[in-house]
């Protein structure tokens, strides 16, 4: 198809190029017709009306009376020289200097122009001279007049003949003009009807191209393509016998390849549409179980921190009675210490009965811190409740001891005076009071080493409760997420519900055979 029509347009272009080449030949002859023939033809004219006026003036002269007149015509004479000498000019300029008979003729003409206006100078000087006589005038002007009469002659015979050739010459020129118009007319009326001829071998070839690529009418083509753009795909289509590629066989492959995807989207749709329906419905059943162990979750992270915050309580506590069971050993131990000096000190009074008062005094203030001890052990026992009872029996009697030794102190320093042998009673209550000091020592490092336990043990549960404070809180944040992850889930399931209904609604447009 693309060879025919640049064949077309080929033709078309050589027409045109042989048209302008014709015209432009045709213009030119047209152009030497006007300049050779008309041009040439008006000079030889102006030159032969130039001699007659020139002759006119002439005749005149020779009856001019005044030198005004004389002046005139001589002036005249002169003009009309001068524009001869124009025309002469434009004839040299539109001669052809391949014609050797028109060069041959205008050189005659020029050489007789010459001849001639020579003559005509010498007759207006001679008539415009004076003073002549007569007779000389006579002679001299009928010699100068019958010169320049056969000059004339010659000069109008040349004249004529250089119109005739000049006329000639351009209806031959126009013949020409003619003859070029005449075969260019019938070269392009050939090249024409040539070229129609081609334009409608070239048109038949493109409709039966035309008709085997859309195989089919074209309004039935079109049919088609409307019906499968409004979505009806039930229309039947024909096909011609051996049709493998033609516009209505791609339309009819488009029409059932189409038909099957429509098909084929219809049934996924619907079962997006029911899988779509059932994640709506399980993702609502698996939010409110979410919430629901959420709550529970938060319920008991509130129950562990409150059993945390009671176990720290009780680790504190335990943490306080150890430093004051720990004090209150140390406390025992330095009362040991002073039950034992003074047992020693009870053994010298007999050698330093004068230190005994000093040695009273230490026992009495001994005694008094005993008491205070004891007194603050007992209220730290009492704190600690079930588990201080024992560290409270100790420390009453630790009380008892400390009062019984004060007393014993206020005893001896009153009968200290009336009776010696005292001293060794009081020196063997000295020394029990020593064992029982160790016994209290011993009991008190005892109830140390449980408080302390019960301290680890304590600080054990905390850690462990922290521990499971801590992955409850994990639980709930996870539970928490869990349940935006589920109400997103939800949501993801009802838009996927909707696309699955807009898409059954776009596919619900197409028609196809059941």
């Amino acid at each position: 198809m693309r060879a025919a029509f640049a064949i077309l347009l080929a033709g078309t272009l050589a027409i045109g190029v042989f048209s302008l080449w014709q015209i432009s030949r045709l213009n030119a002859s047209i152009a030497s017709v006007y300049e050779q023939g008309h041009v040439a033809s008006r000079a030889a004219e102006e030159v032969r009306a130039e001699v007659l006026r020139a002759s006119r003036a002439q005749k005149m002269l020779l009856t001019a009376t005044t030198a005004k007149e004389r002046d005139d015509l001589g002036a005249e004479v002169g003009a009309g020289l001068a524009s001869i000498g124009q025309a002469l000019a434009t004839l040299q300029r539109y001669a052809d200097p391949a014609d050797a008979d028109d060069s041959a003729r205008l050189r005659a003409f020029s050489m007789a122009v010459g001849t001639w206006s020579g003559h005509l100078r010498d007759f207006v000087a001679l008539v415009q001279a004076q003073p002549l006589d007569l007779s000389q005038m006579n002679w001299q002007v009928g010699t100068q007049d019958v010169s320049l009469l056969v000059e004339t002659g010659k000069l109008e015979k040349l004249v004529a003949m250089l119109v005739k050739t000049r006329g000639a010459k351009s209806k031959a020129t126009l013949d020409a003009s003619a003859t070029i118009f005449s075969s260019s007319f019938a070269m392009i009326a050939a090249m024409t009807a040539a070229l129609i001829v081609l334009a409608i071998a070239i048109a038949e070839g493109v409709v039966r191209r035309l008709a085997s690529q859309l195989g089919g009418e074209p309004a039935d083509a079109k049919a088609i393509a409307a019906d499968i753009a409004r979505g009806d795909l039930t229309r039947p289509i024909t096909l011609a016998r051996h049709d493998r590629d033609s516009m209505v066989r791609a339309l009819y492959d488009m029409q059932t390849g189409l038909a099957a995807t429509v098909g084929e989207i219809a049934v996924s749709a619907e079962a997006i549409a029911a899988a779509s329906g059932e994640i709506s419905t399980g993702n609502l059943d698996l939010s409110r179980r979410t919430e629901q162990q959420a709550v529970a979750l938060e319920r008991t992270a509130a129950s562990m921190e409150q059993l945390t915050s009671t176990v720290r309580q009780n680790a504190e506590n335990a943490r306080q009675a150890s430093a004051l069971a720990a004090n209150a050993s140390a406390v025992a131990e330095a009362g040991g210490e002073v039950v034992g000096r003074v047992v020693a000190t009870m053994s010298e009074i007999d050698d330093s009965a004068k230190n005994i008062r000093d040695i009273i005094g230490t026992i009495e203030g001994i005694a008094f811190q005993t008491n205070i001890l004891a007194l603050n052990a007992a209220v730290e026992a009492a704190r600690a409740g079930e588990q201080g009872r024992g560290f409270s029996v100790v420390a009453g009697e630790v009380r008892l001891l400390a009062q019984r030794a004060a007393t014993a102190a206020k005893e001896i320093r009153t009968l200290i005076g009336a009776s010696v042998e005292r001293v060794a009673n009081g020196a063997a209550l000295a020394h029990d009071a020593g064992r029982t000091m160790d016994d209290v020592v011993r009991a008190v490092k005892r109830v140390t080493d449980i408080i302390g336990e019960i301290s680890a043990a304590s600080d054990e549960q905390s850690a462990g409760i922290d521990e499971i404070g801590r992955a409850v809180t994990q639980m709930d944040a996870g539970t928490q997420q869990n349940a935006a992850l589920v109400e997103q889930a939800a949501a993801a399931a009802n838009a996927l519900d909707e696309q699955a209904q807009a898409l059954k609604s776009l596919v619900g447009r197409f028609r196809i055979a059941a």
